[in-house]
């Protein structure tokens, strides 16, 4: 005797969790980067990834160090490397704010 069962789910798309607080910044003085992350449930019954970031950074301990004096561009070179290195890319863009 053999006994199929044949049934329907409903895809239920992966969704993002809200935001985790932000990580301590990577240095204490002269400009630094800190990461926040999310996490994605798991889409179900063939149901889509989430899409977007799951990681976003922002800029921390911007004052100079004590006994040090760090031009604009020196700041920025600075925050860039720490920003291709927390974030494993090739490049990264400076905008300049005034």
């Amino acid at each position: 005797m053999y006994c199929f069962v044949s049934y329907y789910c409903d895809t239920v798309d992966g969704y993002w969790a809200e935001w985790y607080e932000w990580q301590q910044c990577n240095v204490t003085c002269a400009g630094g980067v800190q990461l926040r992350t999310r996490d994605c449930a798991e889409p179900l019954h063939g149901g889509l990834n989430c899409t977007g970031d799951d990681t976003v950074s922002q800029i921390c301990n911007e004052n100079p160090c004590p006994g040090e004096c760090v031009s604009r561009v020196q700041f920025c070179y600075r925050v860039c490397i720490a920003m291709v290195n927390i974030h494993k890319v090739d490049w990264c863009l400076v905008r300049w704010m005034m």
